[in-house]
């Protein structure tokens, strides 16, 4: 019952590589990583409050502090990586990695006690319930300071994340289906943190003092520390199945058991079902305009749309008006302006006229074009290249 959480994320883990394996986006190994992580902290917390398996709780007790500081940046190269088609690997990413190997350099005094040290410091801290009375032995600053630099680093960072990905939107450098995946995995971020945050402060509160992120003074139970670990994995595989199969999975040796279970368990996840089919339908949507760009064609209607992909316009409508929360024209005429300001940034203009690169576009007509743009970028296109370009 302990290890659930930790189970769940490793199985995962297995389905993301099997199913993604083959992407040429190897982004889903930054989210393999994070999940790995945040159930191995879920684990610590959740062997740190119930106190029957003292050895399993003593490996990871500190030693696991510098992988958690790593959350913040592999969050951040995970949305870059999304946004950018490929697995981005850079000499920035050790920098961000500076505040992890400060605190592997820090704890160095404890990682050289022997085990049965560590046993009787951890047996101190679980009986006192708070890292500010027990001295376990630190190199630079005391472990009290250490537990409050792990939330507030990777907090920090993960703000800065979502200011980069906002950033990104409204420059326009990303199309809808990233912009879909990312939604995703933001929610699945917000639903995973609330409710530590939420422990936290129900903690400080009821002991009058501000506490660190994972062990001091709590009075909530264990039952409802377990509980709230198993929020991650099951809401993953539940309402977000597309982070974990990707947008295109193969066919491969799991899909016919996984397709009778489904069957077996048709009439109890009905409605689970219903949301995976519509979720379906839009990844195959997105994918379609992604790769086709039918668009581009100025006759092209749901209609095209339903026809192309067999797929009934009331499902396409329902995809744009209750997924997206943007009606079919108006997405068309987004993915024709990002076109058409993908050709002002090509210095198409200066070989061809606004008119000609509206009618590569997908517009019909000059002021459609115009009146568009206005509605994304607040400005004629003519302003925008004196701006941008």
């Amino acid at each position: 019952m302990v290890f659930t959480s930790f189970f769940l994320s490793i199985f995962i883990c297995v389905l993301i590589l099997f199913y993604q394996w083959n992407d040429e986006n190897k982004s889903f190994l930054y989210l393999c990583a994070i999940l790995l992580i945040c159930s191995i902290r879920q684990l610590e917390l959740v062997l740190f409050k119930q106190l029957s398996y003292p050895t399993e709780c003593a490996i990871i007790f500190i030693h696991e502090n510098p992988i958690t500081c790593m959350l913040g940046p592999l969050a951040f190269y995970y949305f870059r990586s999304i946004i950018q088609g490929k697995m981005i690997m850079d000499y920035y990413f050790l920098i961000y990695l500076i505040p992890s190997f400060i605190i592997a350099i820090n704890s160095i005094p404890y990682y050289q006690l022997s085990f049965v040290e560590k046993m009787r410091y951890l047996s101190l801290v679980q009986n006192e319930n708070s890292l500010i009375i027990v001295e376990v032995p630190m190199l630079l600053f005391k472990l009290k300071y250490q537990q409050y630099i792990l939330p507030i680093y990777n907090f920090a960072l993960l703000a800065y994340s979502f200011f980069y990905i906002y950033k990104k939107n409204k420059l326009k450098e990303f199309n809808l289906k990233i912009s879909f995946l990312l939604s995703k995995f933001i929610w699945i971020t917000i639903i995973y943190m609330l409710p530590f945050i939420l422990l936290i402060i129900y903690s400080s509160t009821s002991s009058m003092v501000i506490f660190s992120f994972a062990f001091d003074n709590a009075t909530y139970s264990f039952n409802l520390i377990y509980f709230v670990t198993l929020i991650l994995p099951i809401s993953l595989i539940v309402f977000y199945p597309t982070l974990i199969f990707g947008v295109n999975p193969s066919t491969n040796a799991l899909s016919w058991p996984i397709s009778n279970l489904k069957n077996i368990f048709k009439k109890s996840f009905e409605k689970v079902e219903e949301k995976t089919v519509k979720t379906e339908d839009l990844d195959r949507i997105l994918n379609y305009f992604e790769t086709k760009k039918p668009f581009l064609n100025t006759n092209f209607s749901i209609h095209d749309l339903s026809r192309a992909l067999n797929i009934t316009q009331i499902r396409i409508s329902t995809c744009f008006n209750k997924q997206i929360n943007i009606p079919f024209p108006t997405f068309r005429n987004q993915l024709r302006i990002k076109h058409a300001v993908q050709m002002f940034r090509e210095q198409k203009h200066l070989q061809m006229s606004i008119e000609g690169i509206s009618k590569q576009s997908g517009f019909k007509t000059l002021s459609a074009f115009y009146a568009a743009f206005r509605v994304e970028y607040k400005m004629t296109p003519t302003v925008w290249i004196e701006k941008n370009l």
